[in-house]
């Protein structure tokens, strides 16, 4: 873990107009409030014109998707799944195949815990990493722009029905 957890935020000002290229430790709000206006985000982009832009930027190796545990368990056993949760474990995954980014749903520990679980959880011999979204406020908004990044090369993965 780290102290925020989350790379810096990126702001660009075309035009004069504040636009978020990537969502970081500095929130979108916190730009709002001390540039007493709205700010627009563009964190997707063929074309980056900033780190982190691509959509696979934050990928690891095993594929990842945000979805429930229990649709995931549908499809593969509990075993071959890993899960990276907001505040609450899981009873029906393995102890070792899970982190919860903070027990006590603190934003800015969650940040802190974030990539150090996913490179933990992209380490073990897993088929898949099963994230859930955290609320999209704050430096959970940046966590969950991670997370899209990191699913996106896996949106249309075909997993086979599990034969337990």
């Amino acid at each position: 873990p780290c102290t925020i957890g989350v790379e810096s935020t990126i702001v660009d000002f075309v035009n004069g107009e504040p636009i978020i290229l990537r969502q970081g430790g500095v929130s979108l709000e916190s730009i709002e409030n001390t540039l007493n206006r709205e700010v627009k985000t563009k964190t997707s982009s063929s074309r980056p014109v900033a780190p982190g832009m691509l959509d696979i930027h934050y990928a690891p190796k095993v594929p990842v998707v945000i979805d429930t545990i229990d649709h995931m368990l549908e499809k593969l056993p509990a075993e071959k799944i890993g899960y990276l949760a907001f505040n609450k474990s899981n009873p029906k995954i393995p102890r070792q195949n899970q982190f919860v980014l903070s027990k006590t749903g603190n934003l800015t520990e969650a940040a802190q815990n974030f990539f150090y679980f996913l490179r933990k959880l992209d380490a073990l011999d897993l088929a898949l990493l099963v994230a859930e979204y955290l609320p999209e406020e704050d430096l959970g908004r940046a966590i969950n722009d991670k997370l899209r990044r990191a699913a996106t090369r896996y949106e249309n993965l075909n997993l086979p029905t599990n034969s337990m």
